[in-house]
This record gives structure tokens, C-alpha cells and sequence, in this order.
């Protein structure tokens, strides 16, 4: 997972309050970040004019495309396909759940404020965290975060 964050500020003040908000909101509350000197680096004006262009031209392009309907061709009466008929399909073995499905579950929950369902889940398991779970309970973990998730 990729996450960019692009932080512009005024001040070194205003960056480290920034940076400060990102930190308490992941969690890490009483953190400290060190006074570091910083110097407003000089912007190449015609640069960032370019970058800021073909941003606004991206955009532009992505509306255009949400805009523009797209109507498939409808067949006439003499045209309709007949469906051949299918084999039966045979069931397939349920799709494994990962370790990283199970965290980004906890992950969202918590987020949500949900932190006690997730504690209350883990407990049942007996689990102090979620990598601490066996690999055979996180089918059955994810099921009941999902519906701790939806009460």
C-alpha cells in the first residue's frame, strides 16, 4: 500500500503542526518531533506552472470521460444472440483469508471507533493483537469482525 501525503506550509511552525496532526491521528499520541532547521527551498516558478497545468489538464481529461455517455449498440429481433446452455458449474474452494485482510479490517474498524469490537473479538481468541492469531482462525476472525463491524 502506497500512501502519498503532500504538505505545503508557510512556516517551519505550520509544518511541524502538520506533521504533528498526522502523528496523532495515526495513533501516535506524545510523540515529539525534533526542532529541525528549515529553509524554504526557491520554486522554479515556470516548473510548478507546468506541474499545476498538467494537473488541471488530468482533471479536465478524467470529467470529460465521466461525462461522455457510452451506449452499447442494442441487436435487433433478428440479431439476438441464443444462449447455448451452460455446464454446470462446480463449486469452488472458498478464497483464503490472509493476515493482511484480517489488519486491514482491525485496521478500518479502529479508525471508525469501533476499537472495543476489535478487542472484544481478539479476546475471544485469546489473541493480544491480530498478528498474534494462528493462521487457521483468520477466516473465522474476519467473519466475526465483519459482523462486529455491522452491529
Amino acid at each position: 500500500m502506497n500512501i502519498n501525503i503532500n504538505i505545503r506550509a508557510d512556516s517551519a511552525d505550520d509544518y511541524k503542526a502538520a506533521i504533528k496532526a498526522l502523528m496523532d491521528g495515526a495513533g501516535m499520541v506524545g510523540f515529539d518531533i525534533p526542532g529541525l532547521p528549515i529553509e524554504p527551498q526557491p520554486r522554479d516558478t515556470k516548473t510548478q506552472q507546468q506541474a499545476e497545468a498538467n494537473v488541471l489538464l488530468r482533471k479536465q481529461a478524467a470529467k470529460a470521460a465521466q461525462q461522455t455517455p457510452v451506449e452499447a449498440p442494442v441487436p435487433s429481433a433478428g440479431e439476438m444472440p441464443i444462449e447455448a446452455e451452460k455446464p454446470a458449474e462446480r463449486p469452488t474452494a472458498a478464497k483464503a483469508v490472509t493476515i493482511d485482510e484480517v489488519q486491514a479490517l482491525g485496521r478500518k474498524m479502529a479508525l471508525a471507533g469501533k476499537m472495543d469490537r476489535v478487542a472484544a473479538v481478539l479476546k475471544k481468541y485469546d489473541a493480544p493483537k491480530i498478528t498474534a492469531l494462528p493462521a487457521e482462525t483468520w477466516a473465522a476472525v474476519k467473519a466475526d469482525l465483519e459482523a462486529a463491524n455491522n452491529e
